[in-house]
């Protein structure tokens, strides 16, 4: 009977008694349905009275970050945008994110928002319109980055945004797509996997450098191979956090077997300072190249020291299980290791002749600075590592890999960063493993075993 819709004047006495029934039914209904709502709503207040401010979630963000929990820090700024959709800092902070992981676009998206807001309170304008400058240029898209570059000249980067704007009048508005056809490689021999690429009419050897950010050459070589529109650049850090003075210039043409590249830019440094050190600190094959991620990152790269190989393949998505996120963190590619059961964060870089421990990892070692020895050398890379403590017989896991027994010695490194970097993989582990890097993941699939130490021996890089 549908009651509620006939007026009154039309009911019959049953039915108007009928009518009251269901209004009376239909008020102990509603009485229901608002006590019901009201303790759903006390139970909810009841955990939450007082909603916490936006700076609450970026604190709490900030704290996850610096233990190196990633994905519990980004799901924090994800709640405070969710709640707070115009905070600036939970916009800066989901944005740097973004670039640790790789999501170039994304925190492109984010900048933009920022500068069409009516005020920001925590940055100034220019150097927002410079940080959206430095993601476009390294996006390859030169020419829209000229003017935020330009507008964007203020503080610590200002030397390096006039540099790079002053580039860009001799690269394409817009950076080539790469015609990639999969390509075998053959390494040569050394510490370090280095491979020939053409410059022009010249085959000069370069380094596979998964510690660097952008290719980088020594001066020497770089006047050698026709580098040009040089200009001074500032301060750049090295993998162990080092600053140190270059230039930028752009190299015209190179190709890397069958992958040939049209104009980008590339760092110059001294010779000394690039120059490769011998166990002794003294200069090992000055005049050296080096391929960074700026490079490699544009393939799906797989690196084989073992059988003295390595491939670039078009890009596609990293499906194996047992990958893991690779996040750009200073410079630097960073990857989790479980170092005797405890998760860290280590550089991947394939320029560094061992493996170590930063202070960090080594104070967040189970045993800590207890289980250190002294340990006196001087470490083979790029720039002088000196070595006065290590820690034995550790157990590393990390993708599909594992190691037992391995010797860490304890390398200072400078970090400016929030985020943790625990110690470095370098290539006395890396030579056992094929590494697969696509896309912002990695897999390290372990091909052969790390030889056992002699009883007394020291494990030394070779």
């Amino acid at each position: 009977m549908q009651t509620a819709l006939v007026p009154q004047a039309l009911l019959e006495p049953g039915d108007l008694a009928d009518n009251h029934r269901m209004v009376k039914w239909l008020r102990v209904l509603m009485l229901g349905v608002v006590v019901f709502a009201a303790l759903g709503a006390c139970k909810y207040w009841g955990k939450e009275p007082n909603p916490a401010p936006a700076s609450d979630y970026v604190m709490a963000a900030v704290r996850e970050l610096g233990k190196g929990n990633f994905d519990e820090a980004e799901d924090i700024l994800l709640r405070s945008r969710e709640r707070f959709p115009d905070d600036e800092v939970s916009l800066r902070w989901l944005a740097e994110l973004d670039l640790m992981r790789w999501r170039d676009d994304s925190a492109l998206d984010y900048l933009v928002e920022l500068t069409r807001a009516d005020r920001v309170e925590t940055v100034s304008y220019r150097e927002l319109k410079g940080q959206i400058g430095d993601l476009l240029f390294r996006l390859g898209k030169y020419g829209e980055s000229a003017n935020y570059l330009r507008a964007g000249q203020v503080g610590e980067a200002e030397q390096q945004r006039k540099a790079k704007a002053f580039v860009t009048l001799g690269l394409p508005y817009v950076r080539g797509d790469l015609e990639i056809e999969p390509t075998r490689l053959r390494l040569f021999g050394g510490i370090w996997p280095s491979m020939l690429c053409t410059f022009g009419k010249k085959d000069r050897l370069c380094i596979l450098d998964t510690g660097s950010s952008m290719s980088a050459f020594a001066d020497s070589m770089a006047r050698d191979v026709g580098v040009t529109d040089m200009s001074t650049f500032g301060l750049v850090s090295d993998s162990l956090g080092r600053k140190h003075s270059a230039s930028i210039g752009i190299m015209p043409r190179f190709a890397i077997g069958g992958a040939e590249f049209g104009p980008i830019p590339v760092l110059v440094l001294d010779d000394e300072r690039l120059s490769l050190r011998n166990l002794s600190g003294g200069p090992d094959n000055p005049l050296m190249g080096i391929i960074g991620i700026d490079v490699l990152s544009r393939f799906r790269f797989i690196l084989d020291m073992s059988q003295q190989v390595a491939r670039l393949e078009r890009p596609r998505e990293l499906l194996d299980r047992n990958t893991e996120p690779c996040l750009a963190v200073e410079g630097c590619l960073a990857m989790p290791v479980r170092v005797d059961g405890v998760t860290m964060w280590f550089i991947l870089d394939t320029a560094a002749s061992h493996s170590s421990l930063t202070k960090r990892g080594l104070a967040d070692l189970p045993g800590g600075d207890r289980r250190a020895t002294p340990d006196y050398r001087s470490l083979k890379s790029l720039g002088e590592s000196f070595v006065s403590k290590k820690v034995s017989g550790v157990i590393v896991q990390t993708s599909a890999v594992k190691f037992t027994g391995i010797d860490f010695p304890v390398v200072d490194r400078v970090s400016v960063g929030v985020f943790p970097v625990h110690g470095v993989l370098g290539v006395d582990l890396l030579r056992h493993c094929r590494m697969t890097l696509d896309g912002g993941r990695i897999l390290l699939e372990q091909v052969a075993s790390v030889p056992a130490r002699k009883k007394g021996e020291s494990r030394q890089p070779r």
